[in-house]
C-alpha cells in the first residue's frame, strides 16, 4: 500500500503487541486495518463506539483509503479537535503523525477519564510511531530483499536411508512385542508372524476400496477420463507418466470449491489422484501442474505402499498394548508389563511415522520442482491453498481453503496414511486457514506478484516461523509447516537461476517463549490441580476425592477463563486477526467477524458442521461445536443453505496450528445459533468444584 498523504510505499513496522502496522517513513502517518486498534486498547468497546457511532462533524476527506482506494471520511474522535480519517468500506483508520499522540493525551470529558486508559502505552511526549514501536525491532517487510544466488540446494534427509531406518525401528519394535507374546505363551511364534503379515496385507488390500466408497457416497467424488481435465494438466500428466514409465493414475474430482489434492491406492500401477474443483478453479495452469506433480512424486517414490506399511505399525502396537493391559489382571502381571512396553513403542512409532511422512513431503516438493522446472509455481500454489491467498475473480464464488485431506480417520492403517499423502495435513486441529490478502472480489482482485501481497504472505508466515507452538504442532504433523516448505522451495529456485517467489526477511521482534510457557502451564492446570489435590488428600485424612475435585475444578475454570475471555467481542477483519503472533490453541482473541459464508469446513462432506466465512480481507474456518456430537451432525445436514448468505459470527480466534474461529454465536437469516460447548465446560468445572466442596464438608 502507498501512503494516502505523500504516495510513498508504506513500511511494515513491528510493535510490542506482536503485529505489524503500516507506517509512512516520510510523513510518519500510520494505517490501521479494521480491528487493529483493538490490540492497543484496554477497552475496545469504548473505542468502537467512536468509530461505529460516527465521527464528530464527519465530512468527506481529501485522501483516499490506501486499501480500498475510495474517499475516506474525516471527523473528530474523542474530541472535535482531534480529527482522523476512516474508510467507510473497510473501516480502516489513517492517523497522521500527531493524531495518535493527541488521542493518548486527550480526556473523555463526558466521563472524566484519561484516554491513556484505553491504550496500553504511556504518553512520553514523542510521536505516535515511537509510542507504538517502543521496545520492538523494525522489520524490512517487503519480500524483495537481496538473496544469495550461490546458495546450495537445501539438504534433505536421504530418502532411502530415512525410509530403511524408520522401517527397521518400526518393525523391530513390533517384532519385539510379538516375541514377548510368543515367549509368554500367549501365542505361538508362527501365529505371531502370521498375525503381523495378515494384518498389514488385509488393511493394505481393502483400504483404497473403502476410500473409493466413502468419498463417492459422502464427498461427491466422481472419476473422470484424463481427456476431460484442463488440457495443460492432461498433457503434463501424460508426459510425466510416460517419462517415469508408469500408467496414468485414475483421476478423481470432488465437486467442491475447496482447493485440495491427495493420493492413495496400492502401488504406482493403480494409484488414484484426487483433486477438487476448487483447486482447478483457483490455481493457474502452472500452479495446478506443480500440485499434481507433488502428488505424482508420492506415486513415483512408492509413498502409497511405504506409508501404508509404516502407518500400520503404531496401529497394531496401540491395539496390542490396550489388549495386554486389559488382560494383565492380578494373576498375570507380565502381560500388563508387556502392555506398557507396547504402548511406549506405540508412541515412538507414531513419531517415527510422522518424521518419515514429513521427509517424504519435502521430497515430493523437490520432485515437483524438478518435474516442472518451476519451484515458484508450487510456492504460489501452497500459499494460495495454505494461507488462502488466492488471486483472480474466478475464485470469487468458490473459494474455501483447506489444509485437510479427506481421510476420515486418524487411527486407521492405510486410511491414516492418506493424511501423509495430501497437499496438507488433515490432523492439524482445524481444517481451514485464514488469509491476509485483500478480498477475492472483482473490486479487490489481488496481484500475487505485488509487494503488498508479498508483505501479506510474510504476515501469514510469521506465526509458523516465530511462535514456539509451531514447533510443537509440526512435531505432531504429517506435513512440514507451510512456511518451512515455502522457504525450502525458495532456496530450490536459486538452483534454477530463478528469483525465489518469496523471501522471508523479517526480523523477529521478540522472543515468544514466555507466552508459550504461560500457555503450557495454563493448559495443564486441571491435571496439576488433580495431582496436587491427591497429594493433599493423602496427608489431610479427608475424603480422598475432595481436594482432587476442588483443585481440578479450580484449575479447569482458570484455563477456561484464560482461553475464553468474554469481556468484549470487538469487530475484527480476518486480516487483522491473522497478524497477531501471540495466539494459540490456549490463548485466544475474542472477536466478531461479519461476512459471507462461502463453503463447508470439510470439502464435499455432506454433514460437515463447520463453515467458512469471508469478509473483505479474507476468509477463515469457523468451528461449530456443541456438547453432544449429534447436534453437530444435525447442524451440518442443514447448514448448506447458509452458503452465500451474510452472517455475523461472534467467538474466539485461535491457532493450532492454523487459524480458526471458534463460534459462540452465529447470526444468519434464520436467526441466532449458539454453541453451548464453552458454557457446558464451565458448568462441568463448577460441578467438579461443588462436588469436591461437598465431599470435604461431608467427610
Amino acid at each position: 500500500m502507498n501512503c494516502p498523504r505523500c504516495g510513498v510505499e508504506l513500511t511494515g513496522t513491528y510493535t510490542p503487541k506482536g503485529i505489524v502496522v503500516d507506517y509512512c517513513r516520510s510523513c510518519q502517518g500510520i494505517w490501521f486495518d479494521k480491528g487493529e486498534l483493538n490490540y492497543y486498547s484496554k477497552s475496545p468497546a469504548e473505542i468502537r463506539k467512536y468509530l461505529d457511532g460516527g465521527l464528530i462533524n464527519a465530512k468527506p476527506s481529501s485522501i483516499n483509503c490506501p486499501r480500498c482506494d475510495v474517499a475516506m471520511n474525516e471527523g473528530g474522535i474523542v474530541r472535535d479537535d482531534i480529527v482522523i480519517d476512516c474508510c467507510p468500506e473497510c473501516r480502516g483508520v489513517w492517523l497522521d503523525s500527531t493524531e495518535l499522540t493527541q488521542i493518548m493525551q486527550a480526556e473523555i470529558l463526558s466521563k472524566g477519564l484519561d484516554i491513556s486508559k484505553f491504550f496500553g502505552v504511556n504518553y512520553r511526549g514523542v510521536n505516535a510511531m515511537e509510542e507504538l514501536t517502543a521496545g520492538a525491532k523494525s522489520s524490512s517487510g517487503g519480500g524483495s530483499g537481496a538473496f544469495n544466488s550461490k546458495m546450495e540446494l537445501p539438504a534433505l534427509p536421504n530418502l532411502l536411508f530415512s525410509s530403511i531406518g524408520t522401517f527397521v525401528i518400526l518393525y523391530g519394535m513390533l517384532g519385539i512385542i510379538f516375541i514377548i507374546l510368543a515367549e509368554s505363551g500367549v501365542m505361538s511364534r508362527g501365529a505371531a508372524v502370521l498375525s503381523t503379515i495378515a494384518s498389514i496385507f488385509i488393511n493394505y488390500l481393502v483400504s483404497p476400496f473403502i476410500m473409493d466408497i466413502f468419498m463417492r457416497w459422502l464427498q461427491n467424488l466422481y472419476w473422470v477420463p484424463i481427456s476431460e481435465l484442463p488440457r495443460p494438466l492432461a498433457e503434463f500428466i501424460t508426459e510425466t507418466c510416460s517419462r517415469e514409465n508408469i500408467p496414468i493414475p485414475s483421476i478423481g474430482v470432488i465437486d467442491d470449491g475447496t482447493p485440495n489434492a491427495f493420493t492413495y491406492g496400492h502401488t504406482p500401477y493403480n494409484a488414484r489422484i484426487v483433486i477438487t474443483r476448487g483447486l482447478m478453479n483457483q490455481l493457474s495452469p502452472e500452479e495446478l501442474n506443480a500440485v499434481v506433480a507433488h502428488e505424482l512424486g508420492h506415486v513415483v517414490h512408492w509413498d502409497i505402499l511405504l506409508m501404508t506399511m509404516a502407518s500400520m505399525v503404531p496401529v497394531l502396537l496401540y491395539y496390542i498394548s490396550r489388549k495386554l493391559m486389559e488382560s494383565g489382571d492380578g494373576d498375570n502381571k507380565n502381560l500388563a508389563a508387556a502392555g506398557v512396553i507396547a504402548y511406549i513403542f506405540y508412541v515412538i512409532a507414531e513419531y517415527a511415522v510422522l518424521f518419515l511422512s514429513r521427509t517424504r513431503e519435502y521430497w515430493a516438493d523437490r520432485y515437483s520442482a524438478e518435474a516442472t522446472k518451476n519451484p515458484n509455481a508450487l510456492s504460489r500454489a501452497l500459499i494460495k491453498v495454505a494461507y488462502g491467498l488466492a488471486s483472480g475473480a474466478e475464485s470469487r464464488d468458490r473459494a474455501a481453503v483447506s489444509s485437510g485431506d479427506s481421510a476420515p480417520s486418524r487411527r486407521g492403517g492405510a486410511l491414516n496414511s492418506l493424511g501423509s499423502l495430501g497437499i496438507f495435513d488433515s490432523v492439524g486441529a482445524k481444517n481451514l486457514v485464514a488469509t491476509s490478502a485483500r478480498t477475492i472480489d472483482k473490486k479487490f482482485t489481488s496481484d500475487m506478484d505485488s509487494e503488498e501481497m508479498k508483505g501479506n504472505i510474510m504476515g501469514a508466515m510469521q506465526w509458523d516461523l516465530w511462535n514456539p507452538w509451531a514447533i510443537y504442532y509440526e512435531l505432531h504433523s504429517t506435513h512440514p509447516l507451510p512456511a518451512l516448505r515455502i522457504d525450502a522451495l525458495s532456496k530450490t529456485a536459486l538452483t534454477y537461476d530463478q528469483v525465489p517467489y518469496i523471501i522471508f526477511d523479517r526480523e523477529k521482534p521478540e522472543s515468544y517463549w514466555d507466552d508459550f510457557f504461560i500457555d503450557l502451564i495454563v493448559s495443564y492446570l486441571p491435571m496439576l490441580g488433580l495431582i496436587a489435590g491427591s497429594a493433599i488428600s493423602a496427608k489431610a485424612h479427608v475424603n480422598p476425592f475432595a481436594f482432587p475435585a476442588i483443585l481440578y475444578g479450580v484449575g479447569y475454570l482458570v484455563m477456561l477463563f484464560f482461553s475464553y475471555p468474554q469481556h468484549d467481542f470487538p469487530e475484527h477483519s480476518v486480516a487483522s486477526l491473522l497478524k497477531y503472533v501471540k495466539v494459540s490453541g490456549v490463548r485466544s482473541i475474542p472477536a466478531t467477524i461479519k461476512g459471507r459464508i462461502i463453503g463447508r469446513g470439510i470439502p464435499g462432506l455432506i454433514y460437515s458442521e463447520d463453515l467458512v466465512v469471508q469478509d473483505n480481507t479474507g476468509y477463515i474456518f469457523m468451528d461449530y461445536e456443541q456438547p453432544l456430537a449429534i447436534f453437530n451432525f444435525f447442524f451440518g445436514l442443514k447448514n448448506e443453505r447458509f452458503i452465500g448468505s451474510e452472517v455475523s459470527a461472534i467467538g474466539w480466534d485461535g491457532r493450532a496450528p492454523v487459524p480458526y474461529f471458534e463460534l459462540l454465536h452465529i447470526d444468519t437469516f434464520e436467526g441466532r445459533s449458539t454453541c453451548y460447548a464453552p458454557l457446558y465446560k464451565k458448568i462441568f468445572a463448577f460441578a467438579a468444584l461443588a462436588v469436591g466442596i461437598f465431599l470435604l464438608i461431608a467427610g
